[in-house]
């Protein structure tokens, strides 16, 4: 566990996400977490604090589980990297996540965009496929209310603060699209 997670962990004010594991967890129950682990990891959602999270919980309950899930690799405090930043395994990460989610909302028209998105090779060029990604989604039926959502999920999986950070795309290098001011 890192240094700057473990003392994060007892300030009021961090905000927790779950990685791709943590996902994958609460998806499929194969990581051994107890009741109490398994509870936390739900309900961190990446909006709620800590200070907010305790008080959903029986004293001691969140301070036992929550060090676990950080050790476990399934929760990350937000702005602290889940991966080594550009990794193969965080290129798959959001690969696989935006794939998904592309072939949930689009159905048979995601095609197209599924390929974009594995002919990414590194995690700086994912931007403009962001970009087209987060565009489709907008002009789905089953994806438009949700896109800002996906989109934080996202950010998440690449553990950065804003997405031109986390993929590398300066805002005058991305199109107009990524650039606006409703989508970061």
């Amino acid at each position: 566990m890192q240094a700057s997670q473990t003392a994060s962990i007892a300030d009021p004010g961090t905000v927790y996400v779950k990685t791709a594991s943590g996902r994958d967890e609460v998806a499929c129950r194969n990581g051994g977490l107890s009741q109490r682990e398994r509870r936390v990891l739900i309900v961190v959602d990446g909006q709620r604090t800590v200070a907010e999270l305790i008080a959903l919980f029986s004293p001691g309950e969140l301070e036992a589980a929550l060090p676990v899930l950080v050790e476990k690799g399934l929760v990350v405090a937000a702005g602290e990297p889940a991966h080594v930043a550009g990794s193969d395994e965080t290129l798959r990460d959001a690969k696989d996540f935006m794939i998904s989610v592309a072939q949930s909302c689009l159905g048979l028209l995601a095609a197209d965009l599924v390929a974009r998105i594995e002919g990414v090779e590194d995690v700086k060029r994912l931007g403009p496929v962001v970009g087209y990604w987060v565009a489709a989604l907008r002009e789905s039926r089953f994806g438009a209310h949700l896109g800002e959502h996906y989109l934080e999920q996202l950010r998440g999986v690449l553990s950065m603060s804003s997405q031109d950070e986390a993929v590398g795309v300066s805002p005058r290098e991305a199109p107009a699209f990524v650039r606006s001011a409703d989508l970061v």
